[in-house]
């Protein structure tokens, strides 16, 4: 997904939610404020599961590190001479290879 579900745009600074969705920081505190229930849960706004909202908020939501890379890739593609610098390139790896597994583990197992 490559736009906020709950601004339909750009992400910015995506939070990631414990049922793996994505959300900009600022449009989730709005959501959760809003649709926060006494026991401590919101409904998701994609799937409507009950979240718990952690101590201190969102903002203790873990950042989604996989679209922040894309998004600096995109940047520096974009810019002239489309470099992409070498800390950027290894900071997507341990992503990329816990994604990968994941996914595998969904194949297998479910």
């Amino acid at each position: 997904m490559d736009r906020c579900p709950l601004c339909f745009g750009t992400f910015q600074k995506p939070k990631l939610l414990p049922c793996l969705d994505t959300m900009c920081f600022t449009r989730l505190d709005e959501y959760v404020l809003k649709h926060a229930r006494a026991s401590g849960t919101f409904p998701c706004p994609v799937w409507g599961l009950e979240l718990p909202v952690p101590d201190g908020g969102v903002s203790k939501f873990d950042d989604n590190q996989h679209i922040k890379v894309e998004q600096t890739l995109e940047r520096a593609l974009a810019a002239p001479g489309g470099h992409v610098p070498c800390e950027t390139r290894m900071r997507e790896r341990p992503f990329g290879v816990l994604l990968k597994k994941l996914l595998l583990y969904i194949f297998i197992y479910l």
